[in-house]
């Protein structure tokens, strides 16, 4: 069961519409299916880019939302602009 909280609607998201539908779906199902955590969002003022004393690739790899920003990378869903407000 995935719950839809009130933050999806939120002006912090990065991605809208089916695209943030997607992410979230892929996010939560991260946390099933990989039994990942979240330990940063994509709206972190921090951002999500692997660096080694900030956000270990270790924790990259555990963290939900970095699966799901790697999907939609995949699938085309990020532009130079998107991809670099990610990743800071």
């Amino acid at each position: 069961m995935v719950y839809i909280e009130s933050a999806f609607f939120a002006d912090q998201n990065i991605l809208s519409g089916k695209k943030n539908w997607t992410r979230i779906l892929v996010h939560e199902m991260a946390h099933v299916e990989l039994g990942v955590d979240d330990f940063r969002y994509a709206h972190n003022v921090l951002g999500m880019k692997p660096e080694k004393n900030n956000f270990s690739t270790k924790t990259c790899l555990n963290n939900a939302e970095s699966w799901a920003f790697f999907a939609a990378d995949c699938a085309g869903a990020l532009d130079d602009g998107l991809r670099g407000r990610v990743l800071k």
